[in-house]
């Protein structure tokens, strides 16, 4: 219980008797602190924004200038693309999402006014399957007679460049510079472990799997790979190599194929010079020396007049300008739900520095309950990409799935780079499931448990009694100070197997396969999308567009009339921040438009339960090997 500071005792009268100004009255204080600092808080980031809101009647007025002829688009694959999960950021915008980016690229195919696309490529920004799907558009755009060209600095600086340059295959032209590198490796995967810390710190971890290749638990319980976290690591970069190195053969065929590519990459690095010796490059140039020639290209095939010039647009850009299915107006559409990040219960969360966050199960529940009670939806798409989370919220959004499917609206799942865990509890209950060929998926399993914290706190001389209402009170359940008792570990190893069995038993409902069929691709164990399809744990193999595509025939529009609608809607970053600012939390628990910002400086200051929970993250996140090359 907080208590008001004490007013200043009134001060004593002049000595004087000549006429005095009394002294001000002390200042009042407001009787809740907490509404007096979200009310200050407003008012500073009021004045932070006070000069773009004086310039911003001169940015409404301005009408962005159409697509003019022998345009050149620009984009830098260098920066990840946003999967667009609705985390308002400062410096976010239009069309600069995964899929804004792959329409644009189909858009710009047969756009006449489109005549060449060049890419800054060179470092991994984008994942495995996010560089397929890539690949995927500007395929179509070759075929188109739209020529495409890659220019990177290096691939790689002291450190590996493989997946950069697979991605740079893509493009029927690969320029270098002459001071970069391409530093050639072949896959290899990392993962951390914990256990020799925590000896040494008197830390014990409890902490039980379902089942054995449920390598999350691994990082606290073991000190290196366990057989099966050796054999689920091999497996899945022997196929996402083999994915690479028939893209790279593919896309390079003088190179001789992918046995001459594997061996190329086995080779270890190159200068550029070699690079180009090898024929792994077509030119080695400055970034000037391509767009000259590039125009030269452009004039002598006759896209350019003799004279002209091209005119360079940001793919973004463009996406605003072209003609893209639609996110505005009435009529007939297919709902985009994004599931990015940590799945986790009530709201969604998001940085609005970094953009990044994660999806709760109250603003996806909403959104899927809004999106098949609109009678002008025709279908749902899904779009995940997480490495899981709580197991409770994956189950409360895949029972709004199955309703929506009971609802009458066909829903579509599309998964990102990453679909375990949780993220594929929430994919397995759809229609249709589509996953790229090297989209890390399945992860069918659970784990739990606690870490022992006390010995840790004894050496530093901190210690702690328990008080519990009797003396047959079991405090070890979640005690951090106790190791389990035999009842405790019955009951976490009850919960365990009762998650298990429900998890899988939903996996065969979803699969539609027998549970004895189902139950050995579970076992906690992560697949690349490719033996997924294989497995029968996905429907087919296809990015984003391939889903959408899907989506719109289950919905019976024809693909010219196709119509996207967010759910929840794209807002202005500002707006989102504001509303969070304000206390503005929504209508209702239906509202999808509400938000969790989480701002920086909270999360240094944040509680002990906070900081455990951006841990779990990092062990989500590492139950997937993390690839190096």
């Amino acid at each position: 219980m907080s208590s008001e500071p004490t007013p200043a005792p009134a001060a004593a009268p002049a000595p004087s008797p000549a006429p005095t100004v009394p002294p001000p009255p002390p200042p009042k204080l407001p009787p809740n602190r907490a509404r007096s600092s979200r009310a200050g808080l407003i008012i500073l980031v009021l004045l932070l924004l006070l000069p773009m809101a004086l310039c911003a009647p001169l940015c409404f007025v301005s009408v962005p200038a159409g697509v003019s002829s022998g345009t050149v688009l620009e984009l830098d694959l260098e920066q990840p693309l946003d999967e667009g999960g609705g985390a308002p950021t400062l410096l976010g915008g239009e069309g600069r999402t995964l899929l804004d980016a792959l329409m644009a690229l189909r858009a710009a195919k047969d756009d006449p006014d489109v005549v060449a696309v060049v890419a800054r490529v060179g470092g991994g920004g984008q994942g495995v399957a996010t560089a397929q799907e890539l690949r995927e558009a500007l395929a179509e755009l070759r075929a188109a007679g739209k020529p495409a060209l890659a220019f990177a600095e290096t691939f790689g600086e002291m450190s590996p460049g493989t997946s950069g340059y697979a991605l740079a295959t893509a493009f029927d032209e690969i320029w270098l510079q002459p001071s970069g590198e391409l530093n050639l490796t072949r896959a290899a995967g990392e993962a951390m472990f914990l256990r020799g810390a925590f000896d040494k710190a008197g830390v014990v971890p409890q902490i039980s799997q379902r089942k054995e290749y449920k390598n999350a638990a691994n990082q606290y319980m073991q000190t290196g790979l366990t057989d099966a976290h050796r054999e689920a690591m091999t497996a899945l970069l022997s196929s996402i190599e083999r994915q690479v190195v028939d893209d790279i053969a593919q896309g390079r065929p003088r190179l001789g194929g992918a046995d001459a590519v594997r061996q190329m990459l086995s080779g270890g690095p190159l200068s550029a010079q070699a690079a180009l010796e090898r024929g792994l490059v077509d030119k080695l140039g400055y970034r000037d020396e391509l767009m000259a020639a590039l125009q030269t290209r452009l004039r002598q095939s006759g896209a350019l007049s003799a004279d002209g010039t091209p005119r360079f647009l940001w793919l973004h850009k463009y996406a605003e300008r072209a003609e893209l299915p639609t996110r505005e107006g009435l009529g007939r559409a297919v709902a985009l739900i994004v599931a990015h990040g940590a799945v986790t219960r009530g709201r969604s969360n998001a940085d609005p520095l970094s953009g990044e966050g994660t999806f709760g199960s109250d603003t996806v529940g909403a959104a899927l309950r809004s999106a098949a009670a609109d009678e002008d939806v025709a279908a749902i798409l899904l779009r995940v990409d997480s490495p899981g989370g709580s197991y409770i919220a994956s189950d409360s959004i895949w029972r709004e799935v199955a309703r929506a499917r009971e609802n009458g609206k066909p829903v579509v799942v599309s998964m990102g780079d990453l679909a375990a865990s949780g993220g594929y509890f929430v994919a397995m209950g759809a229609d249709r499931v589509f996953a790229s060929r090297g989209t890390l998926t399945g992860s069918i399993g659970v784990f739990g448990g606690k870490v022992v914290t006390a010995g840790l706190w004894d050496k530093v001389g901190v210690g702690f009694e328990t008080v519990a209402s009797g003396d047959d009170v079991d405090t070890s359940f979640f005690s951090t100070d106790h190791l389990y008792s035999e009842r405790a570990q019955a009951w976490l190893d009850g919960e365990l197997d009762r998650i298990y069995a429900d998890f899988t038993g939903k996996a065969a409902q979803g699969r539609k396969m027998p549970l004895e069929q189902l139950e050995p691709l579970a076992h906690g164990r992560v697949w690349s999308g490719a033996d997924a399809k294989e497995r029968g744990l996905v429907d087919d193999l296809g990015g984003f567009l391939a889903a959408l595509d899907a989506a719109a025939a289950a919905g019976a529009l024809a693909p010219d009339e196709v119509r996207l609608r967010e759910f929840p809607r794209r807002r202005p970053p500002l707006q989102q921040i504001l509303d969070t600012l304000s206390g503005n939390d929504g209508e209702n628990s239906d509202d999808v438009e509400a938000v969790t910002l989480e701002v920086p400086a909270a999360r240094v200051l944040g509680s002990i339960a906070g900081a455990a929970a951006a841990l779990d993250q990092q062990v989500l996140s590492a139950s997937v090997p993390r690839l190096r090359w």
